[in-house]
């Protein structure tokens, strides 16, 4: 009998399996390996900033940028939204549990550290890598106690780095200028706004304002040359026939003296006649104040995403679309915020590394991130005064407060427990039905706005309505002296809001019973 000891071989250990791993490891589509590879020269990456590019500029040329006015205020209106904030360090912890003896030593030096210098400058600093593309930081160290302390966070400009083909960032000095020195470990940290593998210097705003800003001051150099000729009025003098050189040339002086200071002496007999520039010449100082806005308009765009919050003046549209534009410009401040935190915290990981390995990085928080959802709290509090009593599960849910960490507390005007059938299982409050749950939660805050008093009779009638008729006639009954007007958006959302309870009950019914089949 013949045994394949190679088959057998083959069968516990699979060569070819084995071989496609390996691939796994390591880097297959580099730069090196590309098309595109144009790094074999100079061994830095070209700065791709499509608008540097074709300007054939570097990025020094952004700063100059800063001297338009609109452009200035509309960056401080998006960095003091966040700079206004407070912050706090707090000790890290591994795996979301308690910090230890030794993370909360890391956390209270770390902090310690950051009072000795301007944080509020730093910040700032750091706020400026959305323009710039990005803001590099050295970290400065000085040892005492047996403990490296930071001394001062410096932000470079970033005109100062460059990156290699690998995107590791290298400091062009008078020995380097053109590839770069590599940069010493634990000593800097770069803020940057989007990087990508293709472009690690970061997306920079300010490159994408410099054609509006261009057009604006262009526009504005002709407008002010449009106003000197036809914003002042034209003034002719007549003179008669005859008249000498010499006194034609003396009433052309008078008159420049005239249009200057509004006074002018003339010849007896010579006569005067003042032309205003109207029309044509109105029409097209209306055209350059319209350049002007659009120009502006596009930097508030690409700054802030949106333009209401920088125009006050004027009929700009409702109070809905301003409330829109307004909540865009918090979520650029917010992202700007994690910028600021995912920094700091890089830096904090650093300064771990350097002085207590092993502690957990400190953390560092916004106020606002711990503070209750104001927005339900100041509606959950209008349902508490009307009689509303809510149970843990909710308070739970949509505070997230852990159910053993507070008690409600025992009230006389408690409403009695309401028996809602059977009960849902463990993790099945879940996904839609949550938001379900939202959804109805809202539509019970707006009611009670509606008819503060009539809740609890709404929601029933809701619950117990078959349709949009029935309901009418169930309300019509309940609250004849009513008027429909004022309830109307709160019962389509109502009806909504059962239907798709409905709905969702139904489906989730018939999960229950295929599963007990």
């Amino acid at each position: 009998m013949r045994i394949d000891l190679f088959h057998g071989l083959r069968t516990v250990f699979n060569f070819a399996a084995e071989k496609a791993k390996q691939t796994l490891a390591g880097e297959f589509a580099s730069r090196g390996r590309s098309v595109d590879d144009y790094l074999d020269v100079l061994g830095v990456l070209p700065d791709p900033d499509p608008i540097l590019r074709k300007l054939d500029q570097s990025g020094s040329i952004l700063s100059d940028l800063m001297a338009d006015d609109h452009l200035t205020s509309v960056i401080q209106t998006r960095k003091v939204g966040t700079l206004n904030r407070e912050w706090r360090i707090e000790p890290g912890a591994h795996g979301g549990g308690d910090p230890d003896e030794q993370s909360k030593k890391a956390a209270l030096a770390f902090a310690d550290d950051l009072g000795n210098f301007n944080m509020f400058d730093v910040i700032s600093e750091i706020l400026d890598a959305p323009y710039y593309g990005m803001t590099p930081i050295e970290i400065m160290y000085e040892p005492d106690g047996g403990l490296w302390h930071i001394t001062n966070l410096r932000c470079l400009p970033s005109t100062w780095f460059v990156y290699d083909k690998d995107n590791n960032p290298r400091f062009l000095s008078k020995e380097e200028m053109i590839s770069g020195e590599a940069l010493p470990e634990n000593k800097f940290v770069f803020a940057r706004h989007f990087p990508s593998y293709e472009n690690p210097y970061g997306l920079r705003l300010l490159s994408r304002v410099f054609w509006p800003i261009t057009f604006k001051k262009g526009g504005v150099r002709f407008w002010m040359k449009f106003l000197e000729k036809f914003g002042i009025p034209f003034v002719i003098g007549k003179y008669k026939e005859g008249t000498s050189k010499a006194l034609q040339a003396e009433l052309l002086n008078n008159l420049v003296n005239m249009v200057q200071d509004a006074a002018a002496v003339v010849p007896e007999g010579s006569a005067i006649d003042v032309l205003k520039a109207e029309g044509k010449s109105s029409s097209s100082d209306g055209s350059f104040s319209k350049l002007k806005d659009a120009m502006e308009a596009g930097i508030s765009k690409v700054i802030m995403g949106q333009t209401l919050t920088a125009e006050l003046s004027g009929d700009k549209g409702s109070f809905a679309a301003s409330k829109t534009h307004e909540n865009v410009l918090e979520s650029y401040r917010d992202c700007d915020a994690r910028l600021v935190k995912d920094t700091i915290e890089r830096i904090a990981a650093i300064y771990v590394k350097v002085n207590f390995e092993g502690a957990s990085t400190p953390r560092f928080i916004w106020h606002e991130e711990d503070d209750p959802r104001k927005e339900f709290a100041d509606r959950d509090k209008v349902l508490h005064d009307t009689g509303v009593r809510f149970k843990k599960e909710y308070i739970t849910r949509v505070y997230n407060i852990p159910a053993d960490e507070y008690e409600l507390a025992d009230s006389p005007n408690a409403a009695p427990p309401t028996d809602t059938g059977e009960e849902f299982a463990e993790g099945e409050r879940e996904g839609d039905q949550l938001l379900l749950e939202d959804l109805m939660d809202d539509v019970i805050g707006d009611g009670t706005k509606a008819a503060e008093g009539t809740i609890k009779k709404i929601m029933d009638a809701v619950e117990g309505s078959e349709d949009y008729d029935d309901l009418s006639e169930r309300l019509a009954v309940l609250f004849p002296e009513l008027d429909g007007k004022g309830l109307s958006e709160v019962l389509e959302r109502a009806i909504f809001a059962a239907e798709m309870f409905g709905t969702h009950t139904a489906v989730v019914d018939d999960e229950n019973a295929a599963q007990d089949d």
